[in-house]
């Protein structure tokens, strides 16, 4: 499970600083993510987890909001569920040490960084995952794309599947 989930960071990763937006109306955006996001593992050199441990903490905005709260617990919770690795969950600030980070929603890294999903591009509820040199940022046009970006980086990393509250994959 671990060498599956570097791989599929990994896969992330490979494309250097990829972008990629998904539009929540675009029928073939799981085809076209796979087409542009997945690529070789092989020039990868991420680990995302590893041994039940890893070295990202999950970032929220100062001002996060219900959904993007949501988004990061359940990101911990299903992280920490398939491979055991506890993630930290922490308040964006301007002293924020130098690390690994997992940006859920509008963070001032975000903007920094450039993932500013616009409604043309995404419509209300798609998103951007970008992944920046050790950096993932995961963020909606709305905070329901954000919270859709977060199960959407659960099933790379994991083939997650949601059928019901009592049956998950």
């Amino acid at each position: 499970l671990i060498l599956v989930t570097v791989m599929s960071l990994g896969l992330l990763a490979g494309c250097g600083n990829a972008a990629k937006t998904v539009n929540s109306s675009h029928a073939g955006h799981i085809e076209t993510l796979q087409k542009n996001v997945l690529t070789p593992v092989a020039d990868s050199q991420v680990v995302f987890l590893s041994e039940g441990a890893s070295e990202y903490q999950i970032v929220l905005p100062e001002a996060a909001d219900e959904n993007e709260q949501f988004a990061a617990g359940e990101l911990q919770y299903f992280i920490e569920q398939a491979s055991g690795a506890k993630l930290e969950i922490v308040t964006e600030s301007p002293d924020l040490a130098a690390g690994k980070y997992i940006f859920v929603g509008a963070t001032a890294a975000a903007e920094t960084a450039g993932v500013t999903p616009s409604y043309e591009q995404t419509m209300y509820n798609g998103f951007e995952m970008v992944f920046q040199d050790d950096d993932l940022y995961l963020r909606g046009y709305s905070s329901i794309g954000t919270r859709n970006s977060v199960y959407e980086f659960l099933d790379y990393l994991f083939d997650y599947d949601y059928y019901a509250p009592d049956e998950i994959y």
